[in-house]
């Protein structure tokens, strides 16, 4: 009689590893939760801080030839999720207060450069007060660059953030906040590139001559100066873009999604992508708005402020 042979459990290297699936999902699931506004995107983006926790794990689970990954991949979790609670936030990071003058220049061109973090800009409350002004957060291994130049009475400036070489660290992302006001009887340009966060700008009190907002991941709002002359460029790779504009000014929106809903709320006429306010082209050109919104990931909405 022949011997019967017992078919043998496949061995613990053989078995697809749900370690890295799993995390992908509940990372998706978290950002996804966030881009929606259900939850706020801030503490989310710590999670980036603990990409060696996911080494580490997977470290782990080769070691132990996979016996333990349910509890490995439970422990990961658990551990991200205390961070963003924020039981953990072992960095340290401090404010530092920014103010540059706006000299002898008749206009301004102001390039602010972020990565991750809340950027909070409103126009300075004061006339005659600094060009820009205010408090930024630095991450502990993080240097504020400032650069500033003057050209045919226009003050260039330039703020950027840039690692100091060293350990990497942790700093809690409730804190990671730029709060800063812009002088609101200059005219000046404002360029920002972000690349994880919250944008909220109220540009109403500004003298605008031009905008150049970029987004990468996070919530940006935007509300508008009554005045116009300028044309002005908003793109977001994920998440929501809310837009406000006074209904005193003429404007033309150009609003072009990749995945997401576009409302638009006021006086417009609609035309494929374009939604123009009634008399747009009989204005002129210093006393109406063009502004182009590219969506990525997320929703946009365009409102007439009464």
């Amino acid at each position: 009689m022949p011997e019967r042979v017992r078919d043998l459990p496949p061995r613990p290297s053989q078995r697809s590893s749900r370690l890295l699936p799993l995390l992908l999902i509940v990372a998706g699931g978290v950002l996804l939760l966030a881009n929606l506004g259900l939850i706020s995107p801030l503490p989310i983006l710590s999670l980036l801080n603990l990409w060696p926790l996911v080494l580490i794990a997977v470290g782990v689970n080769l070691i132990t030839t996979g016996r333990y990954r349910t509890a490995i991949t439970a422990i990961t979790v658990l551990l991200a999720l205390a961070w963003v609670i924020g039981g953990f936030g072992v960095g340290v990071g401090e404010r530092t207060p920014l103010s540059i003058a706006r000299g002898e220049a008749s206009s301004a061109h102001i390039d602010l450069r972020m990565g991750v973090g809340e950027l909070l800009l409103r126009a300075h409350p004061n006339a005659l007060a600094p060009l820009i002004s205010g408090d930024v957060f630095l991450a502990a291994g993080e240097e504020l660059i400032e650069r500033v130049s003057d050209e045919d009475g226009v003050r260039r400036v330039r703020i950027d953030v840039t690692a100091v070489p060293g350990p990497v660290q942790l700093a809690r992302p409730s804190e990671a906040t730029w709060s800063l006001a812009l002088s609101r009887d200059l005219p000046l340009s404002l360029r920002v590139q972000q690349g994880l966060g919250r944008l909220e700008l109220d540009l109403s009190d500004v003298q605008l001559s031009g905008l150049n907002l970029e987004g990468g991941l996070g919530e940006m709002m935007l509300t508008l100066p009554s005045s116009g002359g300028y044309r002005g460029d908003v793109s977001v790779g994920a998440g929501s873009v809310s837009v406000l504009i006074p209904s005193s000014v003429a404007v033309r929106v150009v609003a072009r999604r990749g995945l997401g809903a576009i409302r638009v709320e006021g006086d417009f006429v609609q035309s494929d992508e374009r939604y123009t306010t009634p008399g747009f082209d009989e204005v002129a050109d210093d006393a109406r708005i063009e502004l182009t919104i590219q969506g990525g990931l997320g929703s946009i909405s365009v409102r007439q402020l009464r």
